[in-house]
């Protein structure tokens, strides 16, 4: 219940994700949660902030890495910047 898919890293820990979502992915996101934790509202520019509470691992970073451009992480800052170096890294490699 604290994971998504299978990799539990040793010394996780359940930490709350806050993301933001486009307006074009929010309507699915609202209707189909990413976790069961999930928590949302639309916001003032009709994106959906989602919080989810889960321990990140290995399938959090590459559940969020295929909704590309229509996500962003804002916290944790240790997940934030994890995320900008995988796409930062995604990126050099065009």
């Amino acid at each position: 219940y604290d994971i998504i898919g299978v990799t539990k890293p040793i010394d996780g820990v359940t930490e709350e994700i806050k993301l933001i979502f486009s307006k074009e992915q929010a309507d699915y996101i609202h209707t189909k949660p990413i976790h069961a934790s999930q928590k949302a509202r639309f916001i003032d520019t009709g994106e959906l902030l989602v919080t989810i509470k889960v321990i990140p691992n290995y399938e959090l970073e590459m559940l969020l890495l295929a909704f590309g451009e229509k996500v962003k992480v804002i916290a944790p800052d240790v997940l934030v910047c994890k995320m900008k170096d995988r796409l930062s890294r995604a990126l050099g490699n065009y």
